[in-house]
């Protein structure tokens, strides 16, 4: 069988959908020694591994999800390789059906928090979207909320949908707290003790409440701990950063934009706890990669949020400044809940992993082979 995977994420740096293709590309490496594998990558996109066979076109960074890519040379690289099947991680399959497909679909943000988006790149998104879902042979969700939403959404039938969990990069794990800590200090200055949160700041992440949360933290708890928000600045962030200058917060809340893996390692072990108050996610990856480390996860008590945490998080209503910070205190003064907490997250993580999640891919890919 020869498959097709298309791979312009990859250029996506610090971002969910690239770890996703990049965990699975890595993982399919791992558990099929027998197909053949072709990425669809921009031509200065680097790749090591050699399982792949690379099918690149040439296009400047902004233009690599151009309509011409998708529905001229993506077609002509399925004929010319004579694939199989084609798996295209992200919302864009070709019009023309060369063979059959799998998508995947990591969330319907666009549909169900139309505020999030400006009306161009949410008008767009909510057209492609639908169509390419509704032309798919075959869909990966991570979660069973998306799997809901496209029944509901888009009417598509649940038989075509799979619900596949994504995981932690193995590269998170525990590591020593004081080297972790020390690393830290060293590269970003950062001495005190720190509450994270790792994202991009846009609406739905709901950060504004966490500010609330932090200044009620401090200001009626009297704790001396810093936030640490890590990620870019995103969609209509400015409203974040008029609430920390209008409460003296600048010097307490350090915003920094996406880091590399190693440093996040660090970040997650030399932190407090992570404190995730989504409204929505498709699976909410950094929840995974906290609790992989054995740091406290506080999180909203929203889908997926309930099904991916479990028990090994402390939940609260994303809505509620006061019980946030309750909850974020209690982590912070008692010692025997962070240690409580560090052992159910790392019991939880177990049920996740990568190469479950090729082999259970690749499954789907024979599906569809044999269907034809």
């Amino acid at each position: 069988m020869r498959i097709l995977i298309d791979s312009r994420t990859l250029i996506w740096k610090g971002t969910g959908a690239r770890r996703y293709l990049h965990n699975l590309l890595t993982n399919l490496a791992k558990v099929d020694k027998e197909n053949e594998y072709f990425i669809f990558v921009r031509y200065n996109e680097e790749f090591d591994q050699s399982k792949f066979r690379k099918v690149v076109f040439k296009s400047p960074r902004r233009h690599i999800f151009n309509p011409i890519w998708t529905n001229v040379s993506l077609p002509l690289a399925l004929k010319q390789n004579r694939i199989d099947v084609l798996h295209s991680p992200h919302t864009a399959l070709p019009f023309i059906k060369v063979c059959p497909s799998v998508l995947t679909v990591h969330d319907l943000s666009f549909e169900v928090c139309p505020w999030d988006f400006r009306i161009k790149s949410r008008l767009f998104l909510r057209a492609t979207s639908r169509l390419v879902s509704l032309s798919a042979d075959k869909i990966i969700v991570p979660s069973t909320r998306i799997k809901k939403e496209l029944t509901r959404i888009y009417r598509i039938s649940e038989d075509k949908i799979e619900v596949i969990y994504e995981a932690a990069d193995e590269i998170f794990r525990p590591v020593d707290r004081g080297k972790a800590s020390e690393e830290v200090e060293r590269k970003y200055k950062i001495k005190d003790d720190f509450i994270l949160h790792v994202g991009l700041l846009r609406p739905r992440r709901n950060i504004l409440t966490l500010l609330k949360a932090f200044n009620k933290l401090r200001s009626e708890y009297g704790v001396e701990v810093k936030l640490v928000l890590v990620g870019a600045a995103g969609y209509k962030s400015d409203e974040l950063f008029h609430f920390m200058a209008k409460h003296d917060l600048n010097k307490e809340v350090i915003q920094l934009d996406y880091v590399s893996d190693k440093d996040l390692l660090y970040m997650y072990n030399a932190a407090e706890m992570l404190v995730y108050p989504s409204l929505y996610e498709g699976f909410g990856l950094p929840t995974m990669e906290a609790m992989a480390c054995g740091t406290p996860v506080l999180a909203s008590n929203v889908q997926p949020m309930l099904e991916i945490v479990g028990d090994g998080g402390i939940f609260f209503d994303p809505y509620n400044v006061t019980e946030m910070s309750q909850k974020m205190y209690s982590v912070l003064t008692d010692d025997n809940l962070k240690l409580e907490l560090k052992e159910k997250a790392l019991v939880r993580t177990r049920d996740f992993g990568w190469e479950v999640n090729a082999k259970r891919t690749r499954k789907i890919y024979y599906e569809l082979y044999l269907s034809q």
